[in-house]
């Protein structure tokens, strides 16, 4: 996710060759299709003397972007480390290790990476929207609803703010009104996947059994091995009577890679005893 706070143009300390501008594109591309070339590209600024610490700091973002986007997760954060100690004021530097550190499931240290972004950049939603989810996953709903809330302020329409906010809700014992959240996300983006879990959790969590299931079925017609959908539709079917179903979507959701099984079974697995 590009901040739009930043600028993506390199500082020069002294006049930019003909090499430099054609690097300073490709390092700042997001063609997935070209890692490499991105990567050779960021060399190429990182190794010229033409660029100052703040324009060192951007390439080096932006190679740890392209890093993250490789999945070396590791090399990424080092990139980003040494991008934050040339300019500690690069607000991408900070979001992208919060990101890298989110997919790593390191939620204290991505909110923390998170938290500096929102200081550098308080009108910036991406800060307040990651924040937020961060603070859902840890299962911190009340400071979740607060960060996606302030999220919503600045964007209204926030697809990730909505339907995060909409699970929170639904964790904190509130799915009727997560529910509305849900709703509009669904009205904005209908066939993206995380939205339609996380409406099929809230209804769910509602007691709305029907309902539930289809919105669960529409995640898996997306994606037959969404390990949350699968469990989810397995509490639904087992509340319905349906055990033979439930032992097959719940085997299977334990059995998908793609998962933090820990945590499907602390969200999920409460329903389980609401028969």
């Amino acid at each position: 996710m590009r901040l739009a706070v930043l600028s993506c143009l390199m500082l020069a300390a002294a006049p930019a060759t003909a090499r430099d501008l054609q690097a300073e594109r490709v390092c700042d591309a997001r063609d997935a299709a070209a890692l490499a070339a991105r990567i050779a590209a960021c060399d190429v600024i990182l190794r010229s003397p033409g660029y100052n610490d703040a324009g060192r700091s951007i390439a080096l973002r932006n190679r740890g972007r392209a890093f993250a986007d490789q999945g070396a997760f590791d090399r990424a954060i080092a990139d980003y480390d040494r991008a934050i100690g040339l300019n500690p004021g690069n607000v991408a530097a900070w979001f992208d290790r919060g990101v890298t550190r989110f997919t790593l499931n390191e939620m204290p240290l991505a909110i923390a990476d998170f938290s500096e972004t929102i200081r550098l950049a308080p009108n910036a939603v991406e800060g307040w929207s990651n924040r937020g989810a961060a603070w859902r996953i840890l299962g911190e709903n009340d400071a979740a609803i607060a960060d996606l809330t302030q999220a919503l302020r600045l964007a209204p329409s926030d697809v990730m703010s909505l339907y995060n906010r909409c699970r929170a809700l639904a964790a904190r014992g509130e799915a009727r009104t997560g529910l509305a959240d849900c709703d509009r996300a669904v009205q904005l983006a209908p066939e993206d996947p995380f939205v339609l879990l996380s409406r099929g959790i809230a209804l769910l969590a509602a007691g709305q059994l029907p309902a539930a299931r289809e919105a669960f079925d529409a995640t898996l017609r997306r994606d037959p091995t969404q390990a949350w959908a699968l469990y989810g539709r397995g509490v639904v079917r087992e509340r319905q009577g349906d055990a033979r179903g439930a032992r097959t979507d719940i085997a299977a959701a334990r059995a998908s890679p793609q998962h933090d099984l820990a945590r499907i079974e602390r969200e999920l697995g409460r329903y389980r005893a609401a028969r």
